[in-house]
């Protein structure tokens, strides 16, 4: 309950005792409280606990242990075990997250899980890995949230796409309602989120492999990788999550009133969405985690260390080159550069102006006077990175020309959109120039009216399922209204033609009132 993304910080102990053979997990303190884990408040058995080991009153740090909490006969809660239901949440109320207590709760000695460390009979601990082995769980769930805030994403944008498709709005002077996709305001609301939907959706497959890779790398006893990986997951999933709710929220809004439906299924992807933001680490706390990485990374790279393989940019002077100074046409290699650029530059920034602050304070102190800038790096790195891996599967996939035609548009559209959201660090740190970034955002216009013909084909592409969806405006056979109708009438308001407040509130009122007439 008072920690979460300060793993270190958990209270809960395991205590050997080495004459029982057991270890006996307890919550010492309120905050050590286990809060919010799904199904825990009425539905699980048993839980993985996250536990601090204690051997001979001397700490090992974190490590895994299986624990049953209730009894299998008639479910109820074990001698020493206090759970429940956390109450009513912002959303997933159909989720049973629970609270859990230990009050000198004892396992058995085997119900540690000993893949990476053991503790003997006779309470000799071993370790076969570094400590930080006990996280990898936790940078593969992040690497799930990513996809699952592809997803979310992709789906919104399937949504509103095909509604805006079929909805018109507003007759032109031909006396026709044009569909409301053909608006450059609405283009500007959903082209953006699909692109992100995309890159996101490259984004999460190269996390994953990325992260089988060192998974495979760690087996055969070489765990170098791991903190690039962290630093990886941990700015990814932020990234990922923050820009994905952003967004949906974008395409309910482009859906009118009827976006505020829980018909349309866009509320449903929001919610389920929003919270991705906080769980298995908060985005603000896991974009400095990143940052902070980063610049470790970069001081190493100084120092003419090698560079892991997914910040090579670390390695490089930050110069502008003069076919990026001169340019007047843009590509997708000096979109990608220019992204590269603003990164390096608020990195060697940030480490002048830590290196500053660390005359006069301490390390702690300099590293909070300058978070801001450090969250910042994180936001660049993932932008700059989101896009190289959006261009690599661009190169590495096989594509017939008009589709690798269309899917071009769509990465550059991604980097476009992103370089003008950003303009004001691009333009302070004088990667670009004003004109440049003009000619950027005209740009932005064009791509708009050249993804227009098969904006609708892009969200197709996702092959989401009308069950999936559950949308009354994202149907795939368009037919909005009759759904709409349908589900207005299904509502459990309209089983009674005169509902029963009437009587018992309604009607005593009305004869009042006419009684005084």
């Amino acid at each position: 309950m008072g920690h979460g993304t300060y793993v270190k910080g958990l209270e809960t102990t395991a205590t050997f005792d080495r004459d029982t053979q057991h270890f006996i997990i307890h919550s010492p303190t309120i905050t050590s409280t286990k809060f919010w884990p799904a199904g825990l408040g009425c539905t699980c058995n048993y839980a993985v606990v996250m536990a601090q080991l204690i051997i001979d009153q001397k700490p090992y740090g974190m490590h895994l242990f299986l624990c049953q909490l209730r009894d299998l006969h008639d479910h109820k809660p074990l001698p020493g075990i206090e759970l429940g239901d956390i109450n009513s949440k912002f959303g997933f109320e159909i989720v049973d997250n629970g609270y859990l207590k230990f009050n000198q709760y004892r396992i058995p000695r085997t119900n540690m899980l000993m893949r990476h460390a053991q503790v003997s009979k006779d309470g000799t601990y071993t370790s076969q890995t570094i400590p930080q082995i006990v996280y990898l769980s936790m940078m593969s769930t992040r690497m799930m949230i990513i996809q699952g805030a592809a997803d979310d994403l992709a789906m919104a944008a399937t949504i509103a796409t095909r509604y805006s498709a079929v909805r018109r709005q507003t007759a032109n002077s031909k006396g026709v309602e044009p569909q409301v996709l053909d608006y450059q305001t609405q283009q500007m609301k959903l082209f953006p989120a699909i692109s992100l939907s995309y890159a996101l959706w490259f984004c999460a497959r190269s996390v994953r492999s990325f992260c089988n890779q060192v998974m495979i790398d760690i087996q055969g006893g070489n765990d170098s990788r791991l903190k690039e990986l962290h630093c990886l997951t941990c700015g990814m999933k932020a990234f990922a999550t923050e820009m994905a709710a952003s967004y949906i929220e974008m395409c309910r809004r482009s859906c009118g009133g009827h976006g505020y439906s829980h018909a349309s299924g866009i509320p449903k992807l929001y919610l389920q969405c929003l919270p991705q933001s906080t769980y298995e680490g908060d985005n603000t706390v896991l974009y400095l985690q990143c940052g902070r990485s980063l610049l470790k990374f970069y001081m190493l790279a100084q120092g003419g260390a090698p560079v892991p393989s997914t910040m090579q940019l670390l390695a490089e002077t930050g110069t502008i080159p003069a076919n990026l100074q001169a340019a007047t046409d843009f590509n997708l290699t000096l979109y990608e550069l220019i992204l590269k650029l603003n990164t390096l530059s608020l990195i060697t920034d940030t480490v002048a102006r830590l290196q500053e602050s660390s005359a006069s304070k301490n390390a702690d102190a300099a590293f909070n006077a300058h978070s801001l800038e450090i969250v910042d790096i994180a936001k660049a790195y993932c932008l700059y990175t989101t896009l190289v891996w959006f261009i690599e599967t661009l190169e590495e996939t096989e594509w017939d020309y008009e589709a690798k035609t269309v899917m071009v548009q769509v990465c550059e559209l991604y980097a476009v959109h992103n370089i003008l959201v950003n303009s004001g660090s691009l333009l302070q740190n004088k990667v670009v120039t004003r004109q440049q970034m003009s000619r950027i955002a005209s740009r932005r216009v064009e791509l708009l009216a050249e993804l227009r013909p098969n904006a609708v084909t892009l969200v197709d592409a996702f092959d989401y399922p009308d069950r999936l969806l559950n949308s009354c405006l994202g149907r795939y056979d368009g037919n909005v209204y009759e759904a709409l109708y349908e589900y207005a009438k299904s509502s459990s308001l309209n089983h009674h033609q005169v509902h029963s407040s009437y009587e018992k509130h309604i009607k005593p009122m009305q004869q009042a009132l006419m009684a005084k007439l």
